[in-house]
């Protein structure tokens, strides 16, 4: 994080060519969809310190995306628009999860225009695309680069839980590898495909000059409805700590199905504690290998099939919500069995300090 004290610069730059010329409408399309955001607040001493990003404009009523760590706790901020115009906003909500923050700008600028999403099947594994983020003074950066894997589930915390750590995970994450490698992390970076259309927002995640993680699209639009219509975003939650099951494993442990979600451990209050599902208590040995076992194994949320905690990850994100009934096909016994459960929301678990 580029923090200064008050009246010193904001450092914002980072390694790469700058986007001045040669991508016509494109370059156009950027600069009215980024404002920079400018956040005064007070380190833990007490000094007034002054950090800055890059903020995507959301719709045409003045929301903007900013990443979450750089809004903290402040409830306004200072958005510095291309033409130089300053804009004071408020911070509507923040997800600690998805580093998602929106901030409303007082007057919705009439010359910024949002990115149009990029399709609904999301990015593809070789799709070209562009991070892309601007400094205080307007100018753009670009940074070129190829999407490397997509439908990643990738661990951004952690709750510990009587097996140990259960981690709380983002579905679907995209891996961008870059032509060239940058200096310093790409705090508040958008990800653009080779049209402009917004992709996704990058993450604090990786210490790799030329690699970066990105929330998808699909999520942060999720997200950012419910931090604009109730100041925060629930994460649907079922409660449990889980393990894929592999043919080859469930031949070790000796199960009747070849895929599936085997439950570990319940939280206790949880809304899988509630419904009743049950943990695993029994050790088996495999190979010298310790494994729980004997706990339900989901196959089936409301009839779809789920192979792995990457499934039931994903069908709760996009297919669910908090406080909706869902109905559990869980092997237990050896049999088929119905549970139903309501959803629940996750605990809040900080990540990105």
């Amino acid at each position: 994080m580029s923090d200064s004290p008050r009246g010193a610069p904001v450092e914002a730059g980072v390694a790469g060519p700058l986007l001045t010329t040669g991508y016509g409408d494109l370059e156009g399309r950027l600069r009215r969809a980024l404002a920079h955001l400018i956040v005064e607040q007070r380190d833990a001493n007490g000094r007034t310190v002054v950090t800055s990003s890059p903020g995507l404009i959301w719709d045409l009523l003045g929301h903007v995306v900013v990443p979450a760590q750089v809004v903290g706790r402040v409830s306004e901020v200072e958005a510095i628009l291309p033409d130089g115009t300053t804009i004071t906003g408020t911070v509507v909500g923040a997800d600690a999860a998805t580093n998602v923050a929106v901030v409303r700008l007082a007057t919705p600028p009439d010359q910024m225009i949002p990115l149009m999403p990029a399709r609904s099947g999301g990015s593809r594994e070789a799709q070209a695309v562009s991070v892309v983020w601007n400094l205080p003074d307007g100018r753009l950066v670009i940074h070129k680069g190829r999407v490397v894997d997509t439908g990643r589930l990738l661990p951004v915390g952690a709750q510990q839980t009587d097996f140990g750590v259960s981690y709380v995970a983002l579905p679907d994450v995209l891996k961008v590898e870059l032509t060239e490698p940058v200096a310093r992390g790409l705090r508040g970076a958008v990800v653009v495909d080779a049209l402009g259309r917004f992709e996704g927002l990058v993450l604090p995640l990786s210490d790799h000059p030329t690699v970066v993680y990105a929330v998808p699209g699909r999520l942060m639009s999720r997200v950012v409805d419910g931090l604009v219509r109730q100041g925060t975003y629930r994460h649907p939650w079922l409660g449990i700590s889980g393990q894929t099951i592999t043919p080859a494993l469930a031949q070790a442990l000796n199960v009747p199905v070849t895929s599936g979600v085997l439950v570990l451990s319940v939280f206790p209050g949880s809304p899988a504690d509630v419904a009743g599902l049950r943990d695993s208590s029994a050790l088996v040995r495999v190979d010298d290998r310790l494994f729980y076992t004997g706990g339900d194994l989901i196959t089936h949320v409301d009839e779809q099939r789920i192979r792995s905690v990457g499934d039931l990850i994903k069908y709760l994100v996009y297919h669910t919500e908090v406080g909706q009934q869902v109905t559990l096909t869980v092997v237990r016994d050896g049999r088929p069995v119905a549970v139903e459960l309501t959803v629940g929301a996750r605990p809040e678990v900080p990540i990105f300090d």
